[in-house]
């Protein structure tokens, strides 16, 4: 009677071990099929909510990146539009060097005049234009910067965007840091300078090139600012980059496995749980030919 007991005993010992390394066993080939040794809260609840934060971190750095390479075809698309704007006033400040010479005539200026009036066209679609659904020029205000006339129907808000933990930078410039304001704006002057061609009033095309000037030193000041924010915003997505490969580091070493050690020991478990398997089967015979007896 004491050997049954004393073997039973030693079975569902036996048993409980195997049930054990059985969990072990499934645990590691779980940690070897996934790469990782964080399955579930319990197996570390500390390493789980550090991974939960490094991965917030991870979703705001994406979000930032995201936001400044929207603010780069932002600000690329600008420099597309100031690019053409300055060709367009350079054109303007030939046609009145050549229409202020003695050379020039009526018919001339009246052709020229003509020739103005359709770059100011062009200059009033490049005022207006628009990326993404947003009107470039025209501040927060939703609508299209100026009218047909060259006055301006936006308003001066600032459109930021947010690259880092309360980091906001302005991407915009409005109508007026562009084009000027009021009656000395680019749209208002070209058409002025159309007038004083078809009028053939010399001294008045002579005085235009200072005019045509102001506003191309304004369309180069403003390139120049678009050119420091694009600098900007690389500087910046370059330190995400950063930030991003070493908190996917940190995180890393908290949630991947060792795939060679689990290996190893995957391979260890499995030859230990192969011979508790036999011990088992040894035990239950033993049991069964005590109980037969």
């Amino acid at each position: 009677m004491f050997f049954r007991i004393t073997n039973n005993l030693t079975l569902l010992q036996t048993l409980y071990q195997l049930k054990k390394q059985s969990r072990n066993l499934g645990r590691l080939q779980e940690q070897a099929a996934s790469g990782r040794k964080i399955l579930r809260a319990s197996d570390d609840p500390t390493g789980m909510m550090i991974s939960f934060r490094l991965l917030g971190q991870l979703n705001r750095f994406e979000q930032y990146k995201k936001n400044i390479d929207f603010g780069l075809r932002w600000l690329s698309y600008n420099e597309a539009v100031l690019n053409d704007l300055e060709e367009n006033i350079t054109k303007a400040m030939e046609v009145a060097v050549s229409q202020a010479s003695d050379t020039a005539n009526s018919d001339t200026r009246r052709a020229s005049a003509v020739f103005i009036r359709g770059l100011k066209q062009t200059v009033l679609q490049l005022a207006n234009s628009n990326f993404e659904g947003r009107y470039i020029f025209s501040g927060l205000s939703g609508k299209e910067a100026y009218d047909k006339v060259g006055n301006f129907l936006g308003d001066k808000g600032i459109f930021q965007i947010g690259i880092g933990e309360g980091i906001l930078v302005r991407i915009n410039l409005t109508g007026p840091e562009v084009f000027g304001e009021d009656e000395n704006n680019l749209v208002k002057v070209l058409d002025e300078f159309a007038i004083l061609l078809e009028g053939n009033d010399l001294e008045g095309i002579r005085q235009m090139l200072d005019k045509l000037q102001i506003n191309l030193n304004r369309v180069i000041e403003a390139r120049s600012k678009i050119g420091a924010l694009s600098s900007q915003l690389e500087g910046y997505k370059a330190i995400l980059d950063d930030k991003t490969i070493r908190v996917n580091s940190s995180l890393s070493e908290i949630v991947d496995a060792d795939l060679a050690q689990v290996i190893t020991e995957l391979s260890s478990r499995q030859l230990a749980y192969q011979a508790t398997l036999l011990a088992v089967k040894r035990l239950f015979d033993e049991t069964l030919i005590s109980l037969l007896r």
